[in-house]
């Protein structure tokens, strides 16, 4: 029997004024993907041994995918609300969570929640076939405070017992540790070196420094207390070119581990008056099978050039649009863009590739992209319900890098042998009808406002049918998020 999904309005507790003004510090670490940073003082860098480059041998390390997670967006989250986040993230097949961290106390909480739990679910790891989950921490150093050694010690306070955990992710023997920038950080004079000194003394563990540094790539893989790099921008394409390695190749070609960023997509609309007066209003282009291009460009490479993980940008960060979780917890103004915008067929995708990466690992040549097809249909599809050019009465205005956006339904088919088509209703148009190849077939056509459903058939019977969102052509607001939609079929 053929199943259909379609987006449902996702009602969620309204979160009262006094919790709101609590929130808004810590939610302005969203201030996400600007190419310009802050500046701080510079690091000092140390000698210590312990802090050196590691060894370049990746031999005996498996391949893993995370999702970077909002703990900005937990501040009404229950251990219930853990187990429920944990549950999908297995599902999805992830290895485990980059934890954004705040400088509020009750994000730190959050923090050891999870950590309690998945630390729990490790003990009981036997009982399940579930891939085990664990987790590092993401400094947020566009929050956090760096500048004095007294604020590497407050911090330290804090994480130490986190990095310590059974359930910190490891990698050569090391507790992970990364942050979203930072890269100027002082910590008093002594620098990250001087940290990290100092984090392995009280946590009796040590560390693998993995920070997303906003540098150019030379400086940051040439930082001795520096073990694996992570260009955070390389997810996305910024001047409308398709999205490739290009960013990625000189730390691939460097001799450190590189942790490379996977996304779906970028749209983020705060204005400069209100709670969430950040004045942060752009897109990166995302149309054209963003998800896809990206896995398969990644999927390509040699398995002796390939990154060493990849992270998920990202599992809940509602105010950039690239969430591929359900809204759970507390969103940071971005309803207006995230109401009834369900991106369960991302994560779904996301689960596939992560399990072709993984299988890829040790393989002879490129992997080729696409994910091989084991039995069944499955039919993925999303697009953004508004047009480029709608009529909208916006306070905030069109988002920057709007010029680069492109009115395409994004289509990804994936069938065994047979005669199997695929027919897609938009408007008044004309169908377009596709015959489906064996294995994987991703492909884009243009929409116009109007209704979308599709059609698909097996030797000319109607084996399923999918209903999309309408897109419409003006609206009360601006809107350059996506709504995605899922689809199966078991042939008998």
């Amino acid at each position: 029997m053929a199943s259909s999904a379609r987006a449902s309005l996702i009602s969620r507790p309204l979160v009262a004024a006094f919790l709101l003004a609590l929130m808004v510090g810590s939610l302005s670490s969203l201030w996400r993907g600007r190419e310009s940073r802050p500046r701080h003082a510079s690091s000092s860098l140390s000698t210590d041994p312990s802090l050196t480059r590691p060894s370049t041998s990746l031999s005996g390390e498996p391949r893993r995918v995370v999702a970077h997670f909002m703990l900005g967006n937990t501040h009404t989250f229950t251990v219930d609300d853990w187990r429920s986040t944990f549950d999908l993230a297995q599902q999805t097949g992830l290895d485990g969570f980059a934890l954004n961290l705040g400088h509020e106390a009750w994000q730190l909480a959050q923090a050891r929640s999870a950590y309690t739990l998945a630390s729990a679910r490790l003990s009981a790891a036997s009982t399940s076939s579930a891939r085990p989950l664990r987790l590092f921490l993401s400094l947020d150093l566009a929050v956090l405070p760096s500048e004095a050694w007294d604020d590497a010690v407050a911090l330290i306070d804090g994480v130490a017992e986190l990095v310590a955990s059974p359930a910190a992710m490891a990698w050569e023997g090391r507790a992970v540790l990364s942050t979203f920038g930072g890269e100027r950080a002082s910590w008093g004079g002594k620098g990250w070196a001087g940290f990290l000194s100092e984090l392995q003394r009280r946590a009796e563990k040590k560390v693998f420094f993995w920070p997303a540094f906003f540098l150019p790539p030379e400086e940051f893989v040439a930082l001795d207390h520096v073990g694996g790099t992570f260009a955070w921008n390389a997810g996305w394409p910024k001047d409308g070119a398709p999205i490739g390695v290009h960013e990625d190749e000189p730390f691939l070609a460097a001799d450190k581990p590189y942790m490379a960023p996977v996304s779906p997509c970028f749209f983020t609309h705060y204005g400069k008056t209100g709670p969430f007066a950040w004045d942060k209003n752009w897109i990166y282009p995302s149309d054209d099978l963003l998800l896809v291009r990206r896995f398969d460009a990644l999927l390509a490479l040699a398995p002796t050039r390939a990154p060493a993980m990849l992270q998920l940008l990202s599992w809940n960060d509602w105010g950039e649009s690239h969430y591929v979780a359900p809204v759970r917890g507390a969103e940071p103004g971005s309803e207006a863009w995230t109401r009834g915008m369900d991106h369960g067929a991302w994560r779904k995708l996301a689960g596939l590739y992560a399990a072709r990466w993984r299988a890829q690992a040790g393989g002879g040549g490129g992997g080729g992209g696409g994910v091989e097809v084991v039995d069944g249909v499955s039919v993925w599809m999303w697009y953004r319900p508004q047009t480029k050019d709608a009529d909208v009465a916006d306070p905030i205005g069109r988002p920057d890098r709007v010029e680069l956006a492109r009115d395409l339904i994004n289509l990804v088919v994936a069938v065994p042998a047979g005669a199997y088509a695929l027919a897609l209703h938009n408007a008044e148009r004309p169908a377009h009808r596709r015959e489906l190849a064996a294995g994987w077939n991703a492909w884009t056509v243009p929409f116009v406002a109007g209704p979308v459903s599709l059609e698909l058939t097996a030797g000319g019977r109607v084996v399923l049918r999918g209903e999309g969102r309408d897109i419409v052509d003006r609206a009360d607001g601006c809107n350059f998020n996506y709504w995605t939609g899922s689809w199966g079929y078991a042939p008998e």
